[in-house]
């Protein structure tokens, strides 16, 4: 196993694949739930749904929307974390945002002047895609105003030639290798390694996961709190992914006192908490 000679690093990151719920589309699909509610005969849930809706895009509600709240929450311990924003929808399990919306492009320009860095979660198919690449990463860059060198692929698809291609597209890190089901180190890769001239930064803990792997709030704690202590005790990479709209406390409460927990805990372990591009810095000088 590679260690760290000072220690064990940490890296938060949050991909952003619904910032609004209640948008155009966001709408729709609520008010399909409903309909499929009501379809079901469950009368009650499908009236309350349906009224749940109405009433948060009238009042211009949005649950999702915890920039602000993530950031002033990382920053309280002296953290910054990693955000990939998605910029094109070219497949029906793409993000269904608009990456211009000014809100958007406001919030990447006040998280980027923050200190957290901004990196490009790629569309659903441009893992095989070096000419879908090239063009996200230059409309984030356009947005920015500056380079962007990260990279985490949607639903984490990862081929063998997909590092190759990241490289060609002008990426110097990906952070897509990680388990889709569960969490934990995959193939034991637990420090960032390198694609030829590509770092890939490996992904440990992921929020959805801990859904697919059904834990409650206690057991999830429990396997997180192992993988914290092995990263520290074996002087290792500990990575997370959580999602930004599981900060909602209303509509994710357990994953919202979750990351919450991990934050306190790896400040409690005096770990080195570093965003992506940092580790690459990193790795570049060793």
């Amino acid at each position: 196993m590679e260690t760290l000679s000072k220690g064990f690093i940490v890296l938060l990151s949050h991909d952003v694949d619904v910032p609004l719920k209640y948008n155009f589309i966001g709408t729709l699909i609520e008010l399909n739930k409903s309909i499929n509610l009501f379809l079901k005969l469950k009368f009650k849930e499908s009236i309350k749904l349906f009224l749940k809706t109405f009433h948060s895009v009238f009042t211009n509600k949005n649950p999702y929307w915890q920039f602000e709240n993530i950031m002033d929450l990382e920053k309280g311990y002296g953290f910054r974390s990693t955000f990939f924003f998605c910029v094109k929808r070219r497949h029906k399990l793409d993000p269904y945002y608009n990456i211009n919306n000014k809100k958007i492009v406001a919030v990447i320009r006040k998280l980027d002047k923050e200190g957290f860095e901004i990196g490009l979660h790629g569309s659903y198919l441009s893992y095989k895609n070096l000419g879908y690449l090239k063009e996200e990463k230059r409309i984030l860059e356009k947005i920015l105003g500056k380079e962007i060198i990260g990279i985490r692929q949607h639903f984490l698809n990862f081929s063998k030639d997909t590092p190759k291609l990241h490289e060609k597209a002008g990426f110097k890190y990906d952070s897509s290798y990680g388990f889709t089901d569960k969490i934990g180190y995959k193939d034991n890769k637990y420090s960032p390694f390198y694609f030829n001239e590509l770092l890939e930064i490996p992904l440990v803990i992921m929020d959805g996961n801990l859904e697919k792997m059904k834990l409650s709030k206690e057991q999830a704690w429990t396997e997180i709190k192992k993988l914290i202590d092995f990263a520290k005790k074996n002087r290792c990479l500990i990575s997370f992914n959580w999602h930004q709209r599981c900060l909602s406390e209303k509509e994710f409460p357990m994953f919202a006192n979750l990351y919450k927990k991990i934050l306190f805990y790896i400040k409690e372990t005096n770990a080195e908490v570093l965003t992506a591009q940092q580790i690459y810095k990193k790795w570049q000088s060793r």
